[in-house]
């Protein structure tokens, strides 16, 4: 018996499973990415403001993890996850 996925709703037409997994996983990218923004500003900010070469390496780390981000969310969007 061959056993097919529901498909879902999403904005007027059928989305398969795995397309809404893209979009969700695309969402929480994007909120990484705004959080890892604020982290990378706050922490390179208060270290230049402290003097502590520590705080500034933390908020240079954010950025790094940026980069991390922006790979990801390239690779969700030219679908190169596939199933």
């Amino acid at each position: 018996m061959d056993a097919k996925l529901p498909l879902l709703r999403m904005n007027a037409h059928a989305v398969t499973p795995h397309e809404a997994a893209i979009h969700r996983g695309r969402q929480l990218e994007y909120l990484s990415v705004a959080w890892m923004l604020v982290e990378a500003g706050m922490g390179i900010a208060s270290g230049i403001l402290a003097g502590s070469i520590a705080l500034v390496s933390f908020g240079a780390d954010s950025v790094i993890e940026l980069f991390s981000s922006a790979v990801l969310l390239w690779r969700l969007r030219t679908g190169a996850l596939r199933q």
